[in-house]
């Protein structure tokens, strides 16, 4: 894990990625960068326990961390409440 500033606390810690789509429902899917956040282990689990276990559709999840954040970059492309 390499350190950096976590987007949702702001504190300098090491880093690490949470998939914008769970890799339990799609498996080799969505991998690429763009869809990864780059977030401290504490805030990647409270971020965590806002997510159902159950699939759900595909912009669910990319309004979970928008809500989370507050913004969110998104493939590129910045998003904010």
């Amino acid at each position: 894990m390499k350190n950096g500033e976590c987007p949702k606390c702001k504190e300098e810690k090491p880093l690490t990625n949470h998939h914008v789509y769970p890799k339990r429902h799609y498996p080799g899917q969505f991998t690429n960068e763009k869809f990864l956040l780059r977030i401290c282990r504490p805030c990647h689990d409270d971020l965590e326990k806002m997510i159902p276990h159950g699939k759900q559709e595909h912009s669910f999840y990319a309004n979970v961390v928008k809500k989370f954040l507050g913004f969110v970059i998104f493939a590129g492309i910045l998003l904010t409440l």
